[in-house]
């Protein structure tokens, strides 16, 4: 195989579709599966490098060290300390906890390593060498000190009254479309459901496809949304990374969506009346049921009030 092979090579004459029978000729069946599950953007877009410990694709100092370390497990104890940061206290609290953990503080058993002459004696009970097992162990005065206020008030957690997020109607004379997708073992299914202005049900529709990408759902529902002429249409979804994406002018993408979500944006740019809206799970739990039993049954296609569990 050529070392200095690119994506592009691996697509057809379209550059929007898979080489096949290039794809077998390179990779191993198991490969060429999974590799025609990656959806390619619907506009021919340059190759370009992706560093993938990442979630933009760029190169970190913090990635490079994680890669490393995974070929080289770090002990037990170790790990342990790095537990320390992971805890739900304050910050200050775990900078102690990890001085006491890799025994860095201060204290006069370390000293007597400069100067033979420091008195290791603990200050506070007078019968032990001051080290860190003695501090927060060993020493008496410490014990009673720790015993005296086991019992730690935790801070106040206020707790509003959280109105449940609704599906609301559209605006008159417009439609709102939701969708959403559900994950399988090899494949995904998507679900869409459009209602009017008045809130009434305009039709329901899943299908099964063979991505790793959920947001596909979103892409299908752009290409709904282009038979509806120039009827205001909202898409609404619930994952919140991809409509900001899509929406928020700059923000960087993640690279494992970047895509998709350009064929999005490109789609919505020929369609003025579209617009797109982040919602709460709960406001698109009907469409989020329709994916789960389309996946679940293995039903496919446009469905009635009858045979659908919307």
């Amino acid at each position: 195989m050529d070392e200095s092979i690119v994506v592009s090579q691996l697509l057809d004459h379209s550059k929007t579709r898979w080489d096949i029978s290039k794809l077998r000729s390179v990779f191993y069946d198991a490969t060429v599966t999974s590799i025609c599950r990656i959806p390619l953007p619907l506009n021919v877009r340059s190759d370009k490098w992706i560093w993938t410990k990442t979630v933009y694709g760029e190169l970190s100092v913090k990635s490079a060290y994680w890669l490393g370390r995974s070929s080289n497990p770090p002990p037990n104890q170790d790990l342990l300390r790095g537990q320390i940061w992971k805890t739900r206290i304050r910050e200050r609290l775990k900078m102690v906890l990890w001085r006491v953990a890799t025994n860095c503080l201060p204290m006069k058993d370390k000293r007597l390593r400069y100067d033979a002459n420091v008195d290791t004696i603990c200050q506070l009970c007078d019968t032990g060498h001051e080290s860190i097992i003695h501090l927060f162990i060993n020493c008496l005065l410490a014990r009673a000190l720790w015993f005296k206020h086991r019992k730690v008030r935790s801070s106040p957690q206020i707790r509003g009254n959280r109105v449940p997020s609704l599906w609301l109607k559209p605006g008159n004379g417009s439609f709102k479309i939701n969708v959403d997708a559900a994950v399988g073992a090899y494949h995904f299914a998507v679900a869409v459901i459009a209602r009017d202005w008045r809130g009434e049900l305009v039709f329901t529709c899943s299908k099964k496809v063979n991505t790793t990408l959920p947001l596909q759902a979103d892409l299908w529902a752009v290409q709904i949304a282009e038979h509806f002429t120039s009827a205001p249409v909202m898409i609404e979804g619930d994952s919140q990374v991809c409509y900001r994406s899509i929406t928020v002018q700059g923000m960087d993408t993640p690279w494992t969506i970047e895509n998709i979500i350009h064929s999005v944006k490109s789609l919505a740019s020929n369609l003025p009346f579209l617009s797109f809206r982040w919602v709460p799970r709960e406001a698109n739990e009907a469409t989020h049921s329709l994916a789960k039993w389309s996946l679940l049954y293995s039903m496919y296609g446009s469905f009635d009030f009858g045979n659908s569990p919307c």
